[in-house]
């Protein structure tokens, strides 16, 4: 399953094909690093899934196997340490309802495979569910691909010149698994196309919190760096205007 977004992008293609033309760039330069410029936007503006939420729309309520701390300033309590962490899903009595156990039960029937016995799906629900968590940004990890691939080609050798992509450590996504998106630089000519797409809400369990998140995300992206491109095409022309000895305000 592809899921498309599409975003209003007239106004930002007359803008670059002027900005263009007034440019040293060959036409797929230019594209290549203003799509460097929107992806980068893009991931800043889509939004993390918060874990609450995750919890939540996965019933899931956090619990703690019994260990007794030995020594320090909780001796004698149970622990809480993350190393005794994990999940119960729905409710007790009727844990086969969870929402997490639906979503696997459905995905066993999909592939055929047989419905294993509730404590293995209960193993498969805690496996899934940490998965879920570490990926809470994985709507924003769909648009890595694309901004690593223009910025590797649009500022020269290795994005030179170019500003930084942040890394994980910083506060920027982080990639698990296999890509989850990816971009197609433009081609050589005076007529051509860089090409974006984020399919980190493919086969997911919400097929629509890419339209939902990431299409606005794109939206505020591309309306910032048309309005980017507006001031710099000003610059440019006042700057000729005043060799010219034009005066301009």
């Amino acid at each position: 399953m592809q899921i498309t977004v599409r975003v209003n992008k007239s106004e930002f293609t007359r803008t670059l094909r002027l900005y263009a033309s007034l440019s040293r760039r060959t036409p797929a330069q230019v594209c290549d690093k203003k799509a460097y410029y929107i992806t980068r936007r893009a991931i800043w503006y889509t939004p993390r899934v918060a874990p609450e939420k995750i919890a939540h729309e996965l019933e899931a309520n956090e619990a703690f196997e019994l260990h007794v701390n030995k020594s320090g300033k909780n001796k004698g309590k149970y622990s809480r340490a993350k190393a005794h962490r994990y999940f119960e899903f729905g409710s007790a009595q009727n844990p086969e309802n969870a929402r997490i156990i639906k979503i696997i039960v459905a995905r066993l029937r999909k592939t055929g495979a047989a419905i294993p016995p509730m404590v293995e799906l209960k193993r498969m629900a805690q496996k899934l569910f940490k998965a879920r968590l570490r990926s809470s940004g994985f709507l924003k990890s769909g648009w890595i691909p694309a901004r690593d691939l223009f910025r590797s080609h649009a500022g020269g050798s290795a994005g030179a010149g170019l500003p930084p992509a942040e890394k994980s450590t910083l506060g920027g996504p982080k990639q698990i698994g296999q890509p989850k998106g990816g971009g197609k630089l433009a081609e050589t000519g005076w007529k051509t196309v860089a090409k974006i797409w984020n399919s980190a809400s493919e086969n997911r369990d919400n097929k629509n919190a890419l339209q939902k998140y990431g299409e606005p995300a794109l939206e505020q992206a591309i309306e910032e760096e048309e309005k980017s491109m507006r001031e710099e095409i000003e610059r440019r022309l006042r700057e000729a205007a005043n060799k010219a000895g034009v005066r301009t305000r």
